[in-house]
């Protein structure tokens, strides 16, 4: 049989024969057809099947995945390969399909449901029943592949030309309208789509359909007799001037007044005064009315696409077996037409290159997001029979361990780019002559603070003592025998049977539900082990740290030195201690007594483990064929379904019981019967050597030691050194893996074939109130994980969570703990070996060997209402692009390794390194991050609205130009931060207003976009501080202005980018004292008002300098500029390095008083400059002379402005 490429091959074979042929011949009558498609397959129709999916997971958990909704879309254009499409109509009125070329098609909505007359057309078999069909047999990508189909026929159905049986050769104007204004229309539909319940699957399609047919026209079908509706009675006139001209609509009543057609007549008022028209003339193809149409119609058809979907998870849930499919998917016919598709294809896109209305396609294997260009000329060949199951993708991948790498990763440097320099500002003349003080010049600040060490983190092991287990009641699942086959047996010493009731013991919270769709990127479910043990039932207990492989029993015995009376040493070595000793060779390492799940409580499961270095071979048949037995009858072995006789050294051995369906995605060794099956009351379990000896015997005939309870948890051994009928050498099983499934798909709570404490999968929605992930069970697989509002995850010590995929992460609505004060907890790429451990090191997930990278995984997300407190984490290799919650569907995807929504965030002590493009972000959040490093990537942090406190620790390696730290809309505080091979070792904040008092502190730089100073605030600036400005960027002060240079560590507020002048140091009502200040390159304002030229801008406000440069102001100009107010400066120079051209002043007042002690002017037209008429405003000078004008044109202007005395 061909594979599907061969077909795909095969296929293009004829058509490269026919293609000629079929493109001078039958061009226009298949092409006439093919613009009745319906919504564009590539743009509307995927796009559709995205929103439909946000409506859903809007309302219902677990969320569809992004790999759920890429299938959906691929199946949803897959729906458009020809000759498909001549099926895509449904009058609901005369329910009836298209008719064309004097043949009646079938409707889509019969068409949808009929498997059989799918066979006959190109892509087979894709109808609703298939879908189900693939869902039972837990192929979950080809399940939600082929509900794409039928989501594309719903959508269809609110298409007027689809409802109103119009193929419209040239085109239907409403659907070209959609495809070409999608982007503009999709806000108003997101706002406007809401969620539709479905009760079946007819139902829909005579909701949607009816709703387009009755309310709305097509081209074609504008008030004709095949349709009642809509009703030209119904219609009214309106009339809307848009833009210059006047136009009259014709609107439905019946339908909020929505616009049905335009008259084409009317286009201006004058049009309505000179012309009287009483016919009905009315057309669709006006954006306008296409507009409404858009908005009624999209948000139905995602409505309804949405309901559609909820009711094949319901219906798929219940397990309702559906009526039968063909068993071949498609017939001689069908394969037919896959040819003829191939052939319109390629001839359409000969024939639309010579029609010039060519356009590009987008190919399905692209729909992990919004679908983007590509070509399709063949239709995707079909999905293989059901039976190939190769095919079937139904779960996460299991996690595959490859050797160690001999080096172990150690992060990466980012390329930093060098800082721009501080500039070096002497005063050019310094007055010799006159009895003043010098003005301090001031030089660059040198800050080169001792490096931070880096913490990498790592993940220790520790030890926990076996814990006490401690009975309570639970429910075991009913039993359903299967009939018994030859090999059926028993021995001579049977048991009484006992009655169908079961202990268990409890360990851990045990009321996690399965879910119906797992997947790598899909939350669902997983139960941990508590790292504390108690003695009552409702508190978890912690898994001893005793791998069921043998530990390393090397020990070094050390030597004891004796000395006798005479003085004489002697050295003896005491008999060290034998090692343990498993109690057997091959034991008994797992019961699944209680089924897997409540439909299947029947199918059981048990292992067998080797505790030896080598492989043991045994037979199930003959002479020396070893037996299981439970209560003394014997586990039937079938022949014909056993597949392994050999359990590997150091491995595992699974029995499945019936069929190998029992566990899926893990292969049985061997299938067995048993009469009865396993006794939910309990069991004496034995393992029989061909001599008859017992080699291994669980004796838990007075009650199951643990397992059962509503997830049907298996009994898991947890040492294989501790006899096998000890209760205190059983548990629960911990949680749920990747890999193992139920016989329809959902997750079993056992661990076949792998370690019975460690590799726990964390995935789905956390049911239990309190879970908790410890170092003894480490690693754990994290997949995606929700902790849901009222629970509390709490990570401790030394515990190494490893992710399984690119899109692993938490979504924390409830408690977030890490309480790791002794040895960090770990959150790292499944691909990351630099630890300690070799169990640790192992390769996790589904990821290609090698280093780890940054975007290895996703990270963390906190949701409003959820609470955290994090000490002691190191979290590594994260930021994986994902879409950010509330996003648009044409918002790009964002790298955000901690997103932070409306929540007060306190991080202690904690590293992070390699975490994508930006480590946090906060939204509206109080971030309060002590202690901590971050190292490379684009920002370390990023704060919108809320707060932010950072103190201690080291940031390096960042490559943000404005610097790692970036603060929007907000203020914040950081004190004793270590900034190190940044591109950019500063932090930028974005407009905030400061509305409290606050400090800035020593030796930090800030890069502003603007910053305002609200009334009653007071911002603080210490020695040391470097403010950088962007390009127009202001400080407007309403409060106070405090600046605390000193002659050694001077504040500087400079231009971002030098030449790049920044805005206005602007005093509005407010106070300010400034000492040991350089303020240089200001003055670029975006106003052009005469109170508003100056460096400084004083206006009704008391502003005093001492010791104060402000040079180099953009010109023309003046370094300080007095509205109104009062104003105080010595020991100050006001100028320029360099004489500008264009004219220039030290000071320009309009009101106010001014008081100038010791004050240099230099390179400037004017010194001190006044406007308006006599009387001026008074100014008072002390300590000054002629030296205190350096290459000043005018010292005072007007000259007759003298100084007041006094």
């Amino acid at each position: 049989m061909l594979s599907r490429r061969g077909k795909v091959a095969l296929y293009a074979t004829i058509v490269a024969i026919f293609l000629f042929l079929f493109g001078i011949f039958g061009a226009d009558r298949w092409f006439g057809a093919e613009q009745a498609l319906g919504y564009d397959q590539n743009i509307a129709h995927p796009n559709i099947v995205e929103l439909a999916a946000q409506v859903y997971n809007a309302k219902f958990n677990p969320d569809l995945t992004a790999e759920q909704i890429g299938w959906m879309k691929q199946g949803a254009i897959e729906e458009d390969t020809p000759t498909r499409w001549l099926n895509h109509f449904y009058d609901p009125v005369n329910d009836r399909g298209l008719l064309f070329n004097n043949f009646r098609y079938q409707s889509s909505k019969k068409w949808a449901q009929d498997p059989f007359n799918q066979q006959n057309f190109s892509m087979g078999d894709n109808s609703w029943q298939k879908a189900f069909l693939y869902y039972y047999k837990a192929n979950a990508k080809d399940a939600f592949i082929t509900l794409g189909h039928t989501l594309h026929l719903i959508a269809d159905a609110s298409v007027p030309a689809h409802t109103r049986d119009d193929p419209h050769p040239t085109g239907d104007s409403y659907e070209q309208f959609v495809k070409n204004n999608w982007e503009k229309l999709v806000p108003e539909i997101k706002k406007l789509s809401q969620f539709q319940k479905v009760d079946s699957l007819d139902g829909a399609f005579d909701s949607v359909a009816k709703f387009s047919n009755g309310n709305f026209y097509s081209d074609d079908t504008i008030d004709i007799d095949s349709y009642k509706y809509p009703s030209v009675a119904d219609l009214f006139d309106q009339y809307q001037t848009i833009g210059k001209g006047y136009y009259k609509f014709k609107v439905n009543k019946n339908l909020s007044n929505s616009l049905v057609c335009r008259d084409p007549r009317i286009n201006t008022w004058q049009d309505v005064l000179k012309n009287k028209f009483d016919d009905f003339v009315c057309l669709v193809d006006d954006d306008t009315v296409l507009t409404s149409y858009s908005q009624n119609l999209l948000p139905k058809a995602v409505g309804y696409t949405a309901g559609v979907i909820r009711l094949f998870i319901e219906q798929a849930e219940s397990e309702e077996v559906h009526d039968k499919v063909p068993l071949i998917y498609i017939n001689p016919k069908g394969m037919w037409d896959t040819v003829v598709a191939g052939l319109v294809n390629k001839a359409k896109d000969i024939w639309d290159k010579i029609k010039g209305t060519g356009g590009e396609s987008v190919g399905a294997e692209a729909l992990g997001e919004l679908s983007s260009p590509g070509i399709v000329s063949l239709p995707p060949p079909p999905r293989p029979l059901l039976g190939q199951e190769g095919e079937s993708q139904p779960l996460p991948p299991a996690p595959s361990p490859v050797s160690k790498p001999q080096v172990a990763p150690q992060p990466t440097s980012l390329p930093t780019q060098p800082s721009a320099p501080n500039p070096v500002v002497e005063p050019i003349v310094a007055p010799a002559t006159v009895p003043v003080s010098p003005v301090v010049p001031i030089t660059p600040i040198v800050n080169n603070p001792p490096p931070t060490i880096y913490y990498g983190g790592g993940g220790g092991g520790g030890s926990s003592p076996p814990s006490a287990v401690i009975p309570t009641e639970a429910t075991g699942g009913s039993e359903v025998e299967e009939s018994l086959n030859d090999n059926f047996t028993t021995t001579p010493e049977t048991t009484s049977s006992t009655p169908d009731t079961s202990t268990t013991t409890t360990v851990i919270p045990s009321e996690v539900e399965g879910s119906l769709n797992d997947t790598t990127s899909t939350p669902d479910i997983s139960t941990t082990t508590p790292d504390t043990t108690t003695s009552t039932p409702e508190t978890s207990t912690s898994t001893p740290d005793t791998p069921t492989t043998t530990p390393d029993t090397t020990t070094t015995t050390p030597s004891v030195s004796t000395t006798t009376d005479s003085g004489t040493t002697i050295t003896s070595t005491p008999e060290s201690p034998p090692p343990p000793v498993p109690v057997a060779d091959i034991i008994i390492n797992e019961i699944a007594w209680a089924g897997t799940d409540s439909g299947h409580a029947n199918n059981e499961w048990l292992e067998l483990y080797n505790t030896t270095d080598e492989p043991v071979t045994f037979a199930w048949t003959g002479t020396d064929r070893w037996l299981l037995r439970s209560n003394g009858v014997n586990f039937s072995i079938i022949s014909s379904k056993t597949k392994n006789l050999t359990i590997p050294a150091r491995g595992y051995y699974l029995l499945e019981r019936t069929n190998d369906d029992t566990v899926k995605a893990v292969a049985a060794d061997a299938v067995f019967s048993l009469f009865g099956g396993l006794n939910n009351a309990g069991a004496l379990v034995e393992l029989v050597a061909p001599s008859g000896e017992v080699v291994d015997s669980v004796d838990a005939s007075a009650g199951w030691f643990a397992g059962g309870g509503d997830e049907y948890r298996s009994l898991e051994r947890l040492s294989e050194y501790a006899s096998s009928s000890d209760p205190n050498n059983w548990q629960n099983n911990q949680g749920p893996r990747y890999l193992p499934r139920t016989a329809n798909g959902g997750k079993i709570y056992g661990s076949p074939k792998s370690d019975n404490s460690r590799g726990l999968a964390l995935f789905g929605n956390q049911d239990e109130d309190e879970v908790i992930l410890t170092a003894s069970n480490s690693p754990y697989l994290l997949s995606g994980y929700t902790v849901k509002a009222g629970k509390k995850l709490i990570i401790d010590s030394g515990a190494v969570i490893k992710s399984n995929d690119f899109v692993s992460n938490f979504k924390i609505y409830g408690e977030f703990i890490v309480n790791a004060t002794n040895t960090p907890a770990v959150l790292t790429s499944g691909r990351d070996q630099s630890f300690e451990s070799d169990i640790l090191n192992e390769l996790i997930g589904d990821y290609d060997a090698g280093l780890p990278l940054a975007k290895d995984w996703q990270g963390i997300m906190f949701y409003p209402g959820s609470i955290s407190n994090i000490n002691g984490l190191d979290m590594r290799y994260a930021g994986y692009e994902f879409k950010e919650p509330g996003s648009g569907m044409w918002d790009p995807k964002v790298s955000k390794a901690i997103w932070v929504q409306d929540i007060d965030l306190t991080i202690s002590s904690s590293t992070f390194s390699l975490n994508g493009d930006t480590t946090i972000y906060g939204d509206n959040a109080n971030l309060d991050i002590s202690n901590s490093d971050f190292s490379s990537g684009v920002l370390a942090i990023d704060a919108d609205d809320g707060s932010l406190a950072v103190s201690g620790g080291k940031i390096s390696e960042f490559s943000s130009a404005n610097g790692p730290i970036e603060a929007n809309d907000i203020w914040l505080v950081i004190t004793g931060v270590t900034f190190e091979n940044n591109a950019t070792d500063a932090v930028y904040v974005n407009a905030p207003h400061i509305t409290t008092a606050i400090t800035w502190s020593t030796g930090a730089q800030f890069n502003l976009n603007s910053l305002t100073i609200d009334d009653g605030a007071v911002l603080t600036i210490e020695a040391g501080v470097e403010v950088r400005l962007a390009k127009y960027a202001d400080i407007t002060v309403y409060g106070e202005l405090i600046v605390n240079g000193t002659a050694e560590a001077p504040v500087k507020f400079l231009p971002i980018s030098s030449g790049q002048n920044w805005g206005n140091l602007k005093f509005m009502s407010a106070s300010g004292t400034l000492n040991n200040v350089l303020l240089t390159e200001g003055n670029l304002s975006t106003t052009e008002d005469q109170a508003g030229n100056g460096t400084i801008i004083v206006s009704d406000s008391n502003v005093t300098l001492n010791n104060v440069q402000v040079l180099d102001s953009r010109s023309p100009s003046n370094a300080i500029q007095i509205n109104s107010g009062e104003v105080r400066i010595a020991d100050s120079i006001l100028g320029h390095n360099s004489k500008p051209s264009f004219e220039t002043a030290g000071i320009k007042m309009l009101s106010g008083e001014l008081w100038l002690d010791n004050v240099l002017f230099q390179n400037l037209d004017y010194g001190l400059r006044a406007t308006g008429i006599n009387p001026w405003y008074p100014y008072h000078l002390e300590n000054t002379s002629a030296e205190n004008y350096v290459n000043v044109n005018k010292q005072v202007s007007p000259m007759e402005w003298a100084p007041v005395e006094g």
